[in-house]
């Protein structure tokens, strides 16, 4: 990872200004008022039937926004059935989390003890399979759900290898501790093009340009904003723990005790809630930077991507969808979903033409299953 840390703007991305022969394309969408009506029927069969019916449910979901979606006034279709990501589920379950929590179960029971070398150099080992497993899940939920894609019927593929991903996001990751997160932009970037530069759209595929060296300055400003709120935080915690200890007397057990300790965790959890919701909101500038220099680092044939997010967009997308799950009690999050979904689109053009004509469409993949690893591991794809 490079250690110069220079302006957005020392390394602009030009639109490309080709004459070529093309189509201009337009990224339109509108949010789908039967998303909300959905998100209760939903919510009433997740509940009949214990949970089983969440494939379906998020099957229903992506074809409600996918459809909302519209590239030259005609829709995106996606053609995912719930079966398949039941069926996904099913296979990863019984293959990879039961075998997995029988291991463990069996070695406490076995050993005795949960501290012992062996039990902690198991669930050592684990740890790494899983985190390594996590890029692989990423990767192969993007490869069904392109392939389950469509627009004016040609389909999307991504035809890289998941394992290999899955190998750069591993060890990329321990590098993140190991920098103190200075290594977060030059990650992203690397997964972004290996991601990216694996994705076709038909016979069509995309280019990514980019580096990480625009995305030091913001990530700069976000990285020592953050570290002095957490140091706020911590400090805040620390004095409010210490003054309740000061006053309270362990031999001497008052209702006013009790109270004032009550106080204190209260105090804590909202402190904690607080320095979150600051998080969400610091984090807007860099995360809105990252998208749109991404987006302008990205190209389809002669255009190229253009992304217009913003702090203050992601601030109150992000302050409004909180609230939306917090007073619908989670009912209403595939709204959540669809509005964060349509936020991104909204922000996202094309500057150039590309030649639809050319593009063929593609020799359909192997895919029966749906993205059954990131459901198990619980990774939100989509």
């Amino acid at each position: 990872m490079t250690s110069s840390m220079t302006t957005a703007s020392a390394a602009p991305i030009v639109p490309d200004k080709s004459t070529s022969p093309g189509d201009r394309v337009s990224i339109t969408s509108s949010f789908p008022r039967s998303i909300v009506d959905l998100s209760f029927i939903n919510f009433v069969l997740k509940i009949i039937t214990l949970g089983i019916y969440t494939f379906w449910a998020r099957t229903e979901e992506r074809k409600r926004i996918w459809a909302s979606v519209r590239l030259n006034e005609e829709p995106l279709t996606y053609t995912g059935t719930g079966k398949e990501l039941f069926l996904g589920f099913l296979i990863v379950f019984g293959l990879l989390i039961l075998p997995t929590t029988l291991m463990v179960t069996g070695l406490l029971l076995y050993i005795g003890n949960p501290k012992s070398t062996i039990v902690v150099a198991v669930q050592f080992g684990l740890y790494g399979v899983f985190l390594y497993l996590y890029g692989v899940a990423i990767y192969s939920s993007q490869r069904y759900i392109l392939a389950r894609t469509t627009w004016r019927g040609i389909r999307g593929r991504l035809d890289g290898s998941a394992w290999s991903y899955g190998w750069t996001s591993f060890w990329t990751l321990l590098l993140l501790p190991l920098s103190l997160g200075w290594a977060v932009p030059w990650r992203s970037t690397k997964l972004r093009k290996i991601m990216t530069n694996d994705t076709r759209f038909g016979s069509q595929s995309l280019q990514f340009t980019g580096n990480a060296r625009p995305l030091y300055r913001p990530f700069a400003i976000f990285w020592i904003t953050m570290f002095l709120l957490i140091c706020v935080a911590m400090l805040i915690t620390g004095a409010s723990t210490a003054i309740v200890n000061v006053n309270i007397n362990p031999r001497l057990e008052t209702e006013a005790s009790k109270n004032m300790k009550i106080v204190l965790g209260f105090a804590i959890i909202f402190t904690l809630l607080l320095a979150y919701l600051l998080y969400k909101i610091l984090s807007a500038w860099y995360r809105a930077r990252a998208f749109n220099y991404f987006a302008s680092a990205t190209k389809l044939d002669n255009a190229r991507f253009k992304g217009t997010a913003t702090g203050p967009g992601l601030v109150w997308l992000a302050v409004s969808n909180f609230l939306i799950t917090i007073f619908s009690l989670g009912i209403l999050s595939p709204v959540v979903l669809c509005r964060r979904t349509l936020y991104f689109v909204n922000n996202l053009g094309l500057d150039g033409n590309v030649n639809l004509n050319a593009i063929a469409q593609a020799s359909k993949q192997d895919i029966k299953y749906g993205e059954g690893l990131a459901q198990a591991l619980d990774i939100d794809v989509f």
